[in-house]
């Protein structure tokens, strides 16, 4: 789970295992293990891993449900993994409690923070040598209309 988006880092006091022990029976654990960031289908899962398609895909649900993975439902529904951060914690607000609260600020300050700041920030900017000119222009509904049908022609 660490090689997802800002990690997931292992503590001295053993709290990202509280944390995952809540979220996860061991076969969810297992099951979550053998996913990636693709979207796949419970199908293409079960074949993967040579096991009966529709006891897949009812642990995927119960996954699903308890806020551990992704599911996209427009037209075939198919799964992925969601890493700790921006992904299964935040899906926790349905059942949030002040245990789970408590339990990942511990992790935070055991681990979390220190690993993020010793780390490559996720998201920075890259600097290109090259200005990026922003202009927000403002017309009456009139003028919007006329300017979208020169622009079709």
């Amino acid at each position: 789970m660490d090689q997802y988006s800002v990690g997931f880092p292992k503590t001295e006091s053993g709290v990202e295992m509280k944390i995952l022990r809540r979220l996860f029976t061991e076969e969810e654990a297992r099951m979550y293990l053998n996913l990636s960031l693709m979207l796949e289908t419970a199908q293409a899962v079960a074949e993967r891993l040579k096991q009966e398609p529709d006891r897949v895909a009812d642990i995927l649900e119960t996954m699903e449900a308890r806020g551990t993975l992704f599911r996209v439902k427009k037209g075939e529904v198919k799964y992925a993994v969601a890493p700790f951060v921006v992904g299964f914690y935040e899906f926790q607000l349905k059942s949030l409690d002040r245990e789970f609260a408590s339990l990942v600020d511990q992790c935070m300050e055991d681990a979390f923070a220190r690993e993020m700041s010793s780390k490559t920030v996720p998201m920075r900017a890259i600097p290109v040598n090259r200005a990026i000119e922003v202009s927000w222009p403002v017309a009456p509904m009139r003028m919007s209309v006329k300017l979208s049908r020169e622009r079709t022609r």
